[in-house]
């Protein structure tokens, strides 16, 4: 797995801007980034594809358009997801703390069409600080 881009949030519900680089906090989040604020929700990491465009006619769903992701990993949603699992890139440690869920309201989940995000996003938090980018590898420890 690597990184293949990382948004930082100048401002909460706006649109994220590329960086090259991104220093994780521990116990933090990114630096600089409106959501590093602590809590078990100071990073999204999100495998690339999950933004991949729809099959023509397919509703985009409800949280595509909403969901804000921080670090986008090609090979994520390879693994099975859950809270606990530690991921390693460079000397920076995030561990999951819970799976991106799904809302009644969303049309994909009411039309019984799979979700994207469902299995290739989740919340973490830093548990080891350090400097990322992208097309560095990320291992999953554990």
């Amino acid at each position: 797995m690597k990184i293949t881009q990382i948004l930082t949030f100048a401002q909460r519900k706006g649109e994220g801007s590329p960086v090259n680089e991104a220093m994780l906090v521990e116990g933090l989040g990114i630096r600089g980034d409106a959501y590093a604020d602590g809590g078990d929700k100071q990073v999204v990491i999100m495998d690339s594809k999950a933004l991949a465009p729809d099959a023509p006619g397919e509703p985009r769903g409800f949280c595509r358009e909403k969901f804000k992701a921080n670090i986008l990993i090609e090979g994520l949603s390879d693994l099975k997801l859950k809270p606990g699992m530690v991921f390693r890139m460079g000397s920076a440690e995030i561990t999951l703390c819970s799976v991106k869920g799904c809302y009644e309201l969303c049309e994909r989940l009411t039309g019984k069409l799979p979700c994207p995000l469902r299995a290739a996003a989740a919340f973490g938090r830093v548990t080891s600080g350090g400097l990322i980018a992208p097309g560095q590898g990320v291992e999953a420890v554990r």
